[in-house]
């Protein structure tokens, strides 16, 4: 089991021109299982004094959850508040992360690590173990176009033959009167400039496309989503398990005139659909104020209990050059989704001498 944990922590902890990192670890005062990760979408300079805030904050959830948490700090090109992410190196191991002053990295490739499950595989052999691809973002708050743009960047990771867990505060809800809503006559202009579109009769609703992009549309007839890029809620795994539990916003109380909202996601694509433990979804409310963040803490748990995959290439990896004579040594085992089979979720296995160069065909490496 991979426990995962998603949380916006305000500023990065720094309030008034002073830091202070402790109501990160009070976010998961009721969280019993140590998270294997832990999605950070707001780590305000992180970066200085060599990145003690990063280490500081590992430490203090290390002795909160007696694990050796280790931090890797993402790329932000607009400000000084990337993400971040810190791992469990007793049970994963991180394979890839791109540097983030590496300024030929593609903007689709920003922020998604690739990890090896320790324990999975033979013994001995590496590359046989379970692999899958993380990403953490934070949309902009300001613009839905923009949004829309970033969702452009993860759309390609639906239906890749990797499992692929997409966690960031997205700054948008998405279609559907099952998810909780917002009263926009209650919210400012600005609010509803940033996060709702107005009708041509004056009304105001929630801006979805982005999020939509990626999951579908609500479709109102038949209940579910339409079209989408192959990923998945797992709010809404969650609920289809259990219909009668509501989903709460991700932010808390008072923070939104006229209401919360669910903004924080947690996304599986088609091949990480069949790992999620959807009884496991979970949004954290604080137990009192003041609250760690204006966002809650998520929490989900994937499950990897299936044989390794065939070796195939993962996201980070380019083409080789068509005069080289050298085959590129396989990263991992990769399992696939095809959707041959009515059952939604079951993956289909490609035959062992399935070319790499099919990847590469359906993941482009550009932007």
């Amino acid at each position: 089991m991979i426990p995962i944990a998603l949380f916006n922590f305000e500023a990065g902890g720094l309030r008034h021109g002073q830091r202070n990192l402790r109501p990160l670890v009070d976010a998961f005062h009721d969280v019993q299982a140590p998270p294997a990760l832990i999605l950070l979408c707001e780590a305000k300079t992180w970066h200085e004094d060599g990145q003690r805030p990063l280490h500081h904050a590992a430490e203090l959830l290390a002795d909160r959850f007696d694990r050796p948490y280790v931090g890797v700090l993402g790329h932000d090109p607009h400000s000084p508040m990337p993400p971040a992410i810190l791992y469990d190196p007793t049970l994963l191991t991180l394979r890839s992360w791109p540097a983030p002053a590496d300024p030929h990295v593609f903007a689709d490739k920003r922020n998604i690590a690739v990890f090896a499950i320790r324990d999975t595989g033979a013994p001995g052999t590496p590359d046989s173990r379970t692999t899958f691809a993380a990403a953490v973002t934070h949309w902009d708050p300001h613009c839905g176009i923009r949004r829309r743009q970033q969702a452009a960047l993860l759309d390609r990771y639906g239906t890749t033959d990797m499992p692929v867990i997409v966690g960031g505060d997205l700054n948008s809800t998405a279609s559907g009167p099952h998810l909780p809503q917002r009263d926009w006559t209650a919210a400012g202009h600005r609010a509803r400039a940033q996060k709702a579109r107005r009708h041509p009769d004056g009304t105001w609703t929630a801006d979805t496309d982005a999020v939509d992009h990626l999951i579908g549309r609500w479709d109102p007839e038949t209940h579910h989503r339409t079209d989408g890029c192959g990923f998945h809620a797992l709010a809404e795994l969650a609920r289809t398990t259990n219909p009668h539990t509501p989903l709460l916003p991700t932010i808390n109380n008072d923070i939104d005139a006229g209401g919360g909202l669910l903004i924080d996601w947690l996304l599986a694509n088609d091949t990480m659909r069949p790992h999620v433990d959807p009884h496991s979804y979970r949004v954290h409310v604080p137990a009192q104020q003041p609250y760690p963040s204006d966002h809650r803490l998520v929490t989900a748990t994937l499950i990897f209990d299936t044989p390794p995959p065939t070796p195939c290439h993962h996201p980070h990896d380019r083409p080789p050059s068509p005069s080289s004579n050298r085959r590129p040594t396989p990263t991992r085992a990769l399992p696939t989704t095809e959707p041959t089979s009515p059952r939604v979720g079951q993956p289909r296995r490609r035959h062992p001498g399935a070319e790499a160069s099919d990847m590469q065909h359906r993941l482009p490496q550009g932007p």
